[in-house]
C-alpha cells in the first residue's frame, strides 16, 4: 500500500511539474573537509543521483573562495564516472581551496540542475619536487640514467613521469 501512494505521489509530481524530475544533490565522497597537504594528481569522489531515463551530468567546482562567484576550476563528469582526477597543472601548489558538485540533466532545450552539495575545504601540497639530477636539457647522459629530486616532508611515494617528448 505504502508502495502505491509513493508511486502516485511520484507520478503527480511529474505531471504537476510538465515531466522533469529534479536532479538530487551528489554527495561528496572523498576527500574528507580539512585534507591537508593533498597531492597531485589528487581524486574526488562523489555519489550521484542515478536520474532513472536521464542522462545525468555532474559538476565539480573548485575555487580560492567559499563563495564559487568565480571558480578556478570547473570539471564535468557523465554517469557512470564518480571521480575526476585533478592533475599539479590545473589547481596551484600550498593553496587551500573549496570544493562542491551538483547533479544536470537535459529534457530537450531546458537544463534542470539539483541543488549544490556541501562545501568541503582541502589544501594542496606545498611544493613540487625539484629535479637535482641529471640537469634539465642534458645531453649525452650516461645509462642507466638516475633520476634524483629534493625529497618533500611527509610525501612516502612519487609518481614519475619521463617522456622523449616533452610539450
Amino acid at each position: 500500500m505504502l508502495y502505491r501512494i509513493f508511486a502516485v505521489l511520484t507520478i503527480l509530481a511529474v505531471c504537476l511539474t510538465g515531466g522533469s524530475v529534479s536532479a538530487a544533490a551528489p554527495t561528496l565522497v572523498s576527500p574528507a573537509n580539512g585534507t591537508f597537504n593533498m597531492n597531485f594528481p589528487a581524486e574526488f569522489v562523489i555519489n550521484y543521483f542515478t536520474g532513472g531515463a536521464y542522462t545525468i551530468f555532474h559538476q565539480i567546482e573548485f575555487d580560492h573562495e567559499g563563495t564559487f562567484v568565480s571558480p578556478e576550476l570547473t570539471k564535468t563528469l557523465s554517469l557512470p564516472d564518480t571521480t575526476t582526477l585533478v592533475e599539479a597543472d590545473e589547481l596551484d601548489y600550498g593553496t587551500q581551496y573549496f570544493w562542491r558538485a551538483r547533479a544536470y540533466y537535459h529534457t530537450g532545450s531546458i537544463i534542470t540542475y539539483s541543488d549544490w552539495s556541501e562545501t568541503r575545504i582541502f589544501s594542496t601540497i606545498s611544493t613540487r619536487p625539484t629535479l637535482t639530477s641529471p640537469v634539465n636539457e642534458a645531453v649525452d647522459v650516461e645509462m642507466p640514467v638516475i633520476l634524483e629530486w629534493e625529497p618533500i616532508g611527509g610525501i612516502l611515494y612519487y609518481d614519475l613521469q619521463v617522456d622523449d617528448n616533452f610539450v
